[in-house]
């Protein structure tokens, strides 16, 4: 699917030119893909049977190096020169060193003689002059005469230390180019580890651009989800006091029906009263249920008990409803929590990642030991093919260190933007008052969800007081949709929220997630090693 994704995004865009500066991503998979296919073209290319390690000494494969730059130093043609500049950093270098190059760019247009000559009078295979090719062959006779790749069965064994450096040889051979400098003799594990660090070093600034890239629209995201989170909260809020606001009438109704079904408690308007409040004001008029108006000609005395008999629909739904309602709500509280939790978390991941690569920089001359390594990072230079030519060559790539200096600089910026918004959320949304905001604590989600809890509780305790109610023979005949020992509607201890005094906080990356004791090797035929929660059965 995705070979196809990106064939039809060629389709529909009629050359490279046409889409290389769409930004969707759709564009960006198909280009992600043509260039990996690319790699993938030229390395099978240069594994052909037909092509052999140079056999040549250093010099003289640096003098052909030196000619390819020089060649390479030829400026192009307008049109060619928008094709390049939009090729980007992996595109450029693609190009500067894939084996058919010298066939895309050939031609009149080009001075290029005393190229053709030096190739017809030594009569190299072309390959020779790319030294990818070389390195990818140094490193295939390395595994070779040192017997590095045995058998899976063998162990312990380094295969897949190995088969990662070749790889990533064959994927992006630039970030390894300096090893071709040294004898094969020469070579060793701890060279390869340094190549390898290296590389990873290049991929680290390319990180550094990326995420720097993807951070804006993060913390957009993280700024819409507080004003978000504000509105929820006041609806949230609105609704369990509408729900709470019930919940008392009809706590004060059952009572009225349990302890005055059969003896007056009037006030002086004839109504029944509870506490000095009107029962029949309460019902009706403060907003909770909004029934009509009793007529006592047709529908009797106002008694508690034929209050609840003729509006025992109504009270069933209330009861049965507004929990599962405001239950909702708390899920949705819990879910903001989750989310606020998990931006403050990936603020913390994001400064872990920028303080990762300030130590690469710091620790920079003691990690790379390899002068070779040292100097490709930091200058951009390798083997003795530097200057003049190869700097158009390789023109726009700039040296790994100083990239990794500029971007992680640029990416803190980012993270500390993000850090704030984060921070915010966690904050519970602002009054405006006059001039100034003001902080509303009650309105953070936390708060929110510890009257929630409150609120579950007092419903609990009112249906368990409506199921004693129905146990008395006048209203045996009444069922009662909700049960009190519904777990699923009442968890035990209800949802969870911070403690007093605690706030949400991000995850500390350099803590264990796990105990090291409970790692452990699994019983009978698998031996890889496998995580078992402490306890579990076995």
């Amino acid at each position: 699917d995705y070979k196809e994704n990106a064939r039809q995004f060629e389709r529909d865009h009629n050359g490279e030119n046409a889409y290389s500066d769409d930004k969707s991503q759709d564009a960006v998979s198909a280009r992600v893909y043509i260039e990996m296919e690319k790699q993938g073209v030229v390395t099978s290319y240069y594994n052909r049977a037909v092509f052999k390690e140079p056999n040549i000494g250093n010099s003289d494969l640096y003098d052909l190096w030196k000619t390819k730059a020089s060649y390479m130093a030829w400026k192009p043609t307008e049109e060619e020169s928008v094709r390049a500049s939009n090729r980007g950093f992996w595109g450029k270098l693609g190009h500067a060193i894939n084996p058919m190059t010298y066939i895309s760019w050939a031609g009149d247009k080009i001075n290029s003689i005393k190229y053709n000559k030096e190739v017809a009078k030594n009569n190299y295979p072309k390959v020779w002059f790319n030294p990818d090719f070389t390195l990818m062959k140094r490193y295939q006779r390395w595994l070779t005469s040192n017997k590095k790749i045995v058998s899976k069965d063998v162990q312990p064994n380094n295969n897949d230390f190995y088969r990662a450096i070749g790889l990533r040889i064959e994927q992006s051979p630039y970030n390894y180019l300096p090893l071709v400098d040294y004898d094969v003799q020469l070579w060793s594990d701890d060279l390869l580890l340094q190549a390898f660090n290296a590389d990873a070093f290049f991929v680290g600034v390319k990180e550094m651009m990326y995420f720097r890239n993807m951070i804006a629209p993060m913390t957009k995201e993280v700024k819409n989800f507080t004003k978000d989170v504000t509105k929820k909260m006041k609806e949230t809020k609105d609704a369990y006091e509408e729900s709470a606001k019930r919940l008392t009438n009809l706590r004060a109704l059952c009572t009225l029906c349990k302890s005055h079904t059969d003896r007056d408690n009037k006030d002086a308007s004839g109504w029944y009263k509870l506490v000095g409040d009107c029962l029949y004001r309460r019902l009706k008029n403060d907003d909770a249920f909004n029934w009509d108006s009793w007529d006592k000609d047709s529908m009797g005395e106002l008694t508690p008990k034929n209050a609840l008999r003729y509006y025992w629909k109504d009270i069933n739904v209330a009861l049965t409803l507004d929990i599962r309602s405001v239950s909702l709500l708390g899920g949705e509280c819990n879910l903001l929590m989750d989310t606020i939790k998990k931006n403050l978390d990936m603020a913390a991941l994001m400064e872990d990642l920028y303080q990762e690569k300030r130590d690469a920089l710091d620790n920079f001359d003691s990690d790379f030991t390899n002068k070779s390594f040292n100097k490709y990072l930091k200058e951009n230079k390798f083997l003795n093919v530097n200057g003049g030519g190869v700097l158009d060559w390789l023109s726009d790539i700039y040296p790994a260190y100083k990239e990794m200096d500029k971007y992680s600089k640029l990416y803190k910026k980012e993270i500390d933007k993000f850090a704030k918004a984060a921070n915010e959320s966690n904050e519970g949304h602002k009054k405006v008052l006059f001039f100034f905001t003001k902080k509303d604590d009650e309105s953070h989600p936390n708060n929110v969800l510890k009257k929630i809890n409150a609120y579950l509780e007092d419903q609990k305790d009112v249906i368990k007081e409506f199921e004693e109610l129905l146990t008395d023979s006048d209203y045996s005949d009444l069922t009662l949709s909700i049960s009190s020992e519904d777990v699923g509607i009442f968890p035990e201890n209800g949802y969870k929220t911070l403690k007093e005094g605690e706030d949400l906080k991000a995850l500390d990356p350099e803590v264990e997630i796990l105990d090291s004791k409970e790692i452990t090797e699994v019983p009978g035929d698998v031996t890889e090693a496998s995580i078992i929660p402490a306890g579990a059965d076995e």
